[in-house]
């Protein structure tokens, strides 16, 4: 039985966890590691499994809990090598990408390269911005709704690729906003600059949370051709 209590869920993962690590090579890890799948799906809990692993050799681990991924899929009518874009190239959440594969079974969403449009212009507008240490609440409205959308993404609570594939589309026309409003000259000591620079900063680092918009991630064409992960 799955368990359901959040402490219980808590134990029984870090449990399982322990047992995964101490099974020599030889033994049969595969079954441990689905039911760590299950369990993590069950519950819609989105964690790095490599890093919650622990363990020093990070490519063996990758390798392992991208197998039991594949079978996870396999079982649910997917091959895992046409979601190749929803996989980074360090860790995996085997929740977020699951989730994105059942709302995206026909790729890349739509906004994806609206979004990813934008990535690229504001990492080139603020690759030489210089940094701003000031405190510097919101004031425009533009800024103040890109505020609220950040706040929520960076909250400890953790989102799937679908949630915060849906924040980052839902705040896009605010960080569009305050783009807008930079003067080409980007003195950070000025507050109202300060202010823009510092909230479209922390807009392009949840976006690169997403694999498929400037997370490190497996080529397209691995995924287009179908090669294996």
């Amino acid at each position: 039985m799955v368990p359901t209590d959040r402490t219980a869920i808590v134990c029984s993962l870090a449990g399982m966890l322990a047992r995964l690590r101490e099974m020599p090579p030889e033994s049969n890890r595969e079954t441990i590691a689905d039911r760590i799948l299950n369990l993590l799906v069950s519950n819609d809990i989105c964690i790095d499994i490599v890093q919650a692993c622990g363990v020093a050799d990070a490519a063996a681990a990758r390798a392992f809990w991208l197998d039991a991924l594949t079978r996870k899929m396999q079982r649910e009518g997917m091959d895992r090598r046409k979601f190749d874009w929803l996989i980074a190239e360090g860790g995996i959440d085997p929740v977020s990408i699951l989730t994105a594969a059942r709302s995206w079974k026909d790729g890349v969403p739509a906004d994806a390269e609206q979004l990813k449009s934008l990535l690229g212009r504001l990492q080139q507008r603020l690759a030489f911005a210089g940094t701003s240490e000031l405190p510097l609440p919101p004031e425009t409205p533009p800024e103040k709704a890109l505020q609220a959308k950040l706040e929520l993404l960076e909250k400890p609570a953790c989102l799937s690729y679908v949630e915060l594939f849906e924040h980052l589309v839902g705040a896009r026309i605010h960080a569009e906003a305050c783009l807008m409003d930079l003067p080409t000259a980007l003195d950070l000591s000025q507050p109202d600059i300060g202010r823009r620079v510092a909230l479209l900063r922390r807009y392009v680092c949840q976006l690169r949370r997403l694999p498929f918009l400037g997370g490190a991630q497996k080529q397209q064409t691995t995924a287009a051709a179908g090669g294996a992960g």
